[in-house]
């Protein structure tokens, strides 16, 4: 219950930081064309969708996943990878991370952009509740292993797109456990609060995860530009894009 209290205060104090330094916030309602914001970085973003979907829908399939809904989630880390990628150095993190853990060194890896530590507490939870296809998955690859083994995997599964892109089934599956009961008004309020979980964390408080909903904090450059925009609206347009092509996005 402690905690609980204490990530709803930081959470509160981390948002009104953020519009008192003054990032603007632009909601799903409002006309913004995040494709013209983000240009190249956005095109490569739908070009890795187009050229990797054959995959991650079946990834998808085989884990019992909407195809739509989990692009949509992941989206905005494509585009804020594809505009890092080169200015990132983290050899020394990586080596740092295998030896001393999660502790000493965590850090985004991968074009899903997800932390050692993240992955750590995905693998806890899916063992803990039981998830039976994820479980079989992770278990063959992490069983017998040392602790440091474990860690050395877990980057290499990282470090792979389509081995990560079960990390991040694995993270819809687990929210949908905890909040498969939730009555939606539509699937659009879905994926706004799932995206919120992803660029939050997942196992945050429920609270905590709506308070990121409408939140100005995505951006892609080293430094927090004037103006900021909603993870989540980014999201659900990328999901409007392709429920409306069927899952299809446009070939480059």
């Amino acid at each position: 219950m402690r905690f609980r209290q204490y990530a709803n205060l930081t959470g509160r104090i981390f948002l009104m930081v953020s519009f008192l330094t003054g990032s603007a916030c632009f909601s799903s309602g409002q006309s913004v064309s995040y494709q013209d914001i983000y240009g190249a970085d956005w095109d490569k973003a739908l070009q890795f969708v187009e050229k990797n979907q054959h995959w991650m829908k079946e990834s998808c399939d085989l884990f019992r996943v909407d195809y739509s809904l989990a692009v949509a989630v992941v989206f905005p880390e494509l585009v804020r990878y594809s505009a890092l990628r080169d200015r990132m150095e983290i050899t020394l993190m990586k080596a740092l991370y295998v030896h001393k853990g999660s502790e000493y060194a965590d850090f985004s890896v991968g074009i899903f952009q997800i932390k050692p530590s993240c992955a750590e507490t995905i693998l806890t939870e899916v063992f803990q509740y039981g998830e039976r296809r994820l479980s079989r998955y992770f278990n063959h690859l992490h069983r017998a292993l040392s602790e440091r083994e474990k860690r050395t995997v877990i980057l290499k599964e990282l470090e792979d797109p389509e081995a990560q892109f079960i990390y991040v089934l694995a993270i819809v599956r687990l929210l949908d456990r905890r909040f498969g009961t939730t009555a939606w008004t539509d699937p659009k309020e879905k994926v706004k609060f799932y995206a919120a979980a992803y660029n939050s964390g997942f196992n945050a408080p429920e609270a905590r995860i709506r308070q990121f909903i409408n939140a100005p904090l995505f951006h892609t450059g080293l430094v927090k530009p004037a103006v900021c925009y909603s993870y989540s609206a980014i999201s659900v347009t990328l999901y409007d894009q392709l429920k409306v092509r069927d899952g299809k996005l446009p070939r480059f």
